[in-house]
Parts: C-alpha cells; sequence; structure tokens
C-alpha cells in the first residue's frame, strides 16, 4: 500500500509546542524535523525569563567564557569586542522573542525587537548600565516598568520613550531621589510626560505635581493608578468634572491623610472598586473621619468593594481615648452598601465604645467577607471595649458571607448557660471561619466557647495576641513542637481547644445520625 503524506498544518504544530513547558525537550523537538522547527523556537524563546542570559550564549563559543562571581550568579564575560557577523545567530533568535524581564544585565538597535513587556531594575550603583535601555524600546512595546535612581541624567528615557511609544498602556515609573533637589527635579520631569499616554489603562509613579494629577484625571481609560509618595505641591487650581471616569484600583501612600483628601477631591463619583491606602504617622480621630468623608463624597456608593490600610504602630506608644478614632469616624463607609472587603490597620487601632456599632455596621454591610478593625493591645486601651460577645449577633444575622472577622471585645461577662441554649433566638452563621480578637479580656472560656460554637459553628481559629506571637517562635525556631494550647491561661486560647472538641462532637453526632437513618431506610427497604 502506498504512504499518503498528511499536510502538517503550522497552526496545529503550534499548538502542540505551546503544552510543553521543559525548554530540553522544545529544542530537541526543533532538531526533530523541519515541520516542527520554527513552531518550536517560537515557543523555546518566546519569553525571555533569565535575561540577556540565554541569548548572549548565542554568540560564538570562542568570544565569551562563563564566571561565577562572589554572589553566587554567573555571568557572561566577552573576551574581545563584538563585530557584526558575531550577532547572527542573536538575530536570528531575537526576533522570536516577544516577552523579556530584566533585572541586572549588560548589554544597541532594538536588541529584542519584537518584546512588548520590558521590566527594566537597576541598581543605584550601576548608572553606565541603565543606558543599554535604550537598546530594549522596541516598536511594539505596550508595558514599560522602570525604576530610576538618584542619577538625574538617567531621566532623559522618559520624554525617550513618549516619542517612540505614544500608545503605551502600561507604565510604572519607579524613582530614588538622592535629596529634595533631585526630588524636585525629578517629579517635574515625570510629570511632564505621564499624561500625555493617553491610551493607559495602567500608571504607577512615586509621585507627581498636583496640575500633572489633574491631566491624569481625564484619561479616558485609566483603570488602575498607584501612587506611593503623593504629596500636593499647589492645590490652588481646580479640578474638572468627569475626572477618573473607569477608575476601578487605586493604591495611594502618602505621609498625611490630609494629602489623601487632597487626591480624593479630585475625584467627581468615580467608579472605584479598590481602595488600597497606607499612611506612615498617626492621625487624630478627626482626621480619619475627613478622610473617610472624603471617599464617600467622591466615589460611587454602589462600585466600592475593598478598602485595605495599613500603617506603622508603637506597641509603647500610651493611648487616650482622644487618639482613638472609633465607629463615628468611620461611619461614613456605611453609604457603601456593597462592601466585601474591610481591613484597617491604622496605627492606634479602633476602639468602638458604642455597642451599637455592630448592628450598623451588620446592617450595611449584609454583602462583607472580611471584617478587619485593627485590634489595640488591652494594656493601651483607654477603656473596656463595649462590644460584647451578644454584640456579634448582628453579624450572625445580617451578614451571611462573613469568614473572617478581627473586633476589639470585653468577654469578661460571657452569656449564662441558660442564654447559650439558643443565642440569640437560634441566630446561626456558617460562613465565619476565624476571629482575631488581639488582647481582648475574657473569663470562663467554656461559656465564650459555648456561645461561638453556637452562633458560629463553622469557626475553626481564634487569633489571639498570644496565640499570633507564638505561631512567630514556632515559625523562626527549628523546632517543629507545636505549643500545647491546654496549658495556656488566655481564655480564648482555652476556648479554642474546647471550639475544637465541640467540632469533633458536632462531627460524631452527624456521623451516627446518617448512620442510624441508614438502618431505619434499610429496614422499611426490607419490609
Amino acid at each position: 500500500m502506498p504512504t499518503v503524506s498528511l499536510p502538517l498544518i503550522p497552526e496545529i504544530l503550534r499548538l502542540i509546542c505551546e503544552q510543553l513547558y521543559h525548554k530540553p525537550t522544545l529544542a530537541s523537538l526543533a532538531r526533530t524535523c523541519t515541520a516542527f522547527e520554527n513552531p518550536a523556537l517560537d515557543t523555546l524563546w518566546f519569553e525571555l525569563d533569565e535575561g540577556f542570559y540565554p541569548l548572549a550564549k548565542c554568540l560564538p563559543s570562542d568570544l565569551w567564557v562563563e564566571v561565577e562571581r562572589k554572589d553566587k550568579n554567573h555571568y557572561i564575560v566577552l573576551r574581545y569586542p563584538l563585530v557584526p557577523e558575531d550577532c547572527t545567530r542573536i538575530i536570528r533568535y531575537a526576533k522570536r522573542v516577544y516577552r523579556f524581564s530584566f533585572e541586572s544585565i549588560y548589554g544597541s538597535k532594538h536588541l529584542l525587537p519584537n518584546i512588548r513587556s520590558l521590566i527594566w531594575r537597576w541598581h543605584a550603583s550601576d548608572y553606565p548600565g541603565f543606558f543599554f535601555v535604550y537598546s530594549f524600546l522596541g516598536p511594539h512595546l505596550t508595558k514599560v516598568v522602570l525604576h530610576l535612581s538618584g542619577d538625574v541624567s538617567q531621566y532623559s528615557v522618559i520624554p525617550t520613550l513618549y516619542q517612540r511609544h505614544p500608545a503605551l498602556k502600561h507604565v510604572e515609573l519607579e524613582h530614588t531621589a538622592r535629596n529634595n533637589v533631585h526630588e524636585v527635579r525629578i517629579v517635574k520631569v515625570v510629570s511632564n510626560f505621564v499624561y500625555k499616554w493617553h491610551d493607559l489603562e495602567i500608571l504607577a509613579v512615586t509621585n507627581i505635581t498636583y496640575s500633572a494629577l489633574l491631566e491624569v484625571s481625564l484619561l479616558p481609560s485609566l483603570t488602575r493608578f498607584e501612587i506611593s509618595e503623593w504629596i500636593p505641591d499647589n492645590v490652588s487650581l481646580t479640578a474638572q468634572t468627569g475626572t477618573f471616569p473607569v477608575l476601578n484600583y487605586l493604591v495611594i501612600a502618602s505621609p498625611k491623610l490630609s494629602h489623601c483628601v487632597v487626591f480624593f477631591e479630585v475625584m467627581d463619583s468615580s467608579p472605584i472598586k479598590v481602595i488600597d491606602f497606607s499612611v506612615n504617622k498617626k492621625e487624630s480621630p478627626e482626621s480619619w473621619r475627613s478622610f473617610f468623608n472624603a471617599i464617600r463624597e467622591h466615589c460611587r456608593n454602589d462600585t466600592l468593594q475593598k478598602v485595605i490600610s495599613s500603617g506603622f504602630y508603637d506597641d509603647d506608644d500610651v493611648l487616650s481615648p482622644e487618639d482613638m478614632p472609633g465607629f463615628e469616624d468611620i461611619k461614613p463607609l456605611l453609604a457603601f452598601h456593597d462592601l466585601r472587603h474591610l481591613s484597617l490597620t491604622i496605627p492606634q487601632g479602633f476602639y468602638l465604645s458604642d455597642s451599637t456599632a455592630t448592628k450598623e455596621m451588620a446592617r450595611s454591610w449584609t454583602k462583607i467577607t472580611q471584617l478587619v478593625l485593627k485590634l489595640p493591645s488591652y494594656n493601651r486601651s483607654p477603656q473596656p471595649s463595649k462590644i460584647t460577645l451578644l454584640d456579634l449577633l448582628p453579624f450572625a444575622e445580617h451578614c451571611p458571607y462573613l469568614s473572617e472577622l478581627a473586633i476589639f471585645l470585653d468577654a469578661t461577662s460571657p452569656p449564662e448557660l441558660d442564654e447559650l441554649i439558643l443565642p440569640g433566638n437560634g441566630i446561626s452563621q456558617t460562613s465565619l471561619i476565624e476571629l482575631q480578637v488581639g488582647d481582648s479580656p475574657g473569663n470562663c472560656p467554656t461559656l465564650i466557647a459555648a456561645f461561638l460554637s453556637g452562633t458560629f459553628p463553622s469557626l475553626e481559629k481564634i487569633v489571639t495576641m498570644e496565640s499570633r506571637e507564638s505561631e512567630l517562635e514556632n515559625y523562626n525556631s527549628e523546632d517543629e513542637e507545636e505549643d500545647d494550647m491546654t496549658t495556656s491561661t488566655d481564655p480564648w486560647i482555652r476556648a479554642q481547644v474546647l471550639l475544637d472538641a465541640f467540632s469533633a462532637i458536632r462531627k460524631q453526632e452527624r456521623l451516627r445520625a446518617a448512620s442510624q437513618s441508614g438502618r431505619i431506610l434499610g429496614i422499611i427497604d426490607e419490609q
């Protein structure tokens, strides 16, 4: 029977190669037959995740030597100056590269002409090496991430980048200034160009001028904006309407909350979904209230789903009631009924002095899954919390999706046994898995565990200050033995032991009920 030669469809060959992630296998496949050569090589060279190293090894073998330096990394060192004939193989393979990640390499006209994404982070001490970046600004770039050091001459790359790539969609410009004079100059250079990329979808900068912020706010496609050291220089200009029309993810860090308020005042009912902010100093409760009011006034209340924060704090600080923000200060956030995740780890912690706070939060945030209000240390708290175990019932009643809760409690007088038969008239929530209580005071672990087990039967973990410190010690220790929680005097940790026991008993009861039900059904079937 004569053999039949079937056509090899290039698209199918390419799909086959794309399923192979082992580079030696792709190299072998490229040498198997001419039909597989190009699809295999295209897949093999599509992404360079080791920097320029693989291409450098395509130079003639007598031209370079591989050395290991003190940092244990391997480097390619040239023995002789390059001539055009030496780059024949590099040019052949470089055309196949579409993605390139750069950390610290030494490398002239578009060495990788087809790359779409360029990440160029050069160490501050290597000023001359930074300028090799110009050789990688190929014509198809859509994403550029640059780290610019204190050498002001590096910032000439920004106007060049704009001239060559006016249609970039993703730009990240990180900078480190050597002094205040350099900082001012750097911010001006960055500010003069960032808003000119009209197709930007993602922008991340260290800082820009207020006038540049107003221009950035008008970009029609910007969905994510990050600014890591926001300090407004001049707020005399007036913001326009229709600002940040499609922005849904904001990351902002600033030394002062008042600076953040200035930022939000630029917005005009922006459809933000996520706000991630941080401050590096303690602020008054009034400042926090102004900040949350600014969010309420300038963000759409039907889109915001996540608010998270971070900031440093000192456990040795002595706090007074006036130092700590409370429920009235975060109350503006109750307007956002679609909120799913609220995590406020601000330096002072929150102090909820109103026992009605949990009821209002639960009724406003019925879709919440994570609610974390940074816990003050009990020995720093000005007075016991007004929130008791019974004040958790609104979360069980109104928040069916809540899985993580961090709140400062007073469990020194837990409900008595007769109240624990059906706490809250049988209200039960089965989504809560983790409860963080910090240094909250408590008495009678049995009553605490009985209440939590009845109200939140799926609760697996109670996190206290002592248990968290113990976890950190075990993580840093080579001893793999875990601490015996049964010997702890912390009422919350002892309640955790009882919860585990209650959970085991509950499982046994389910298995027994299922087994008895099965036997009854079997008897009925026999009859």
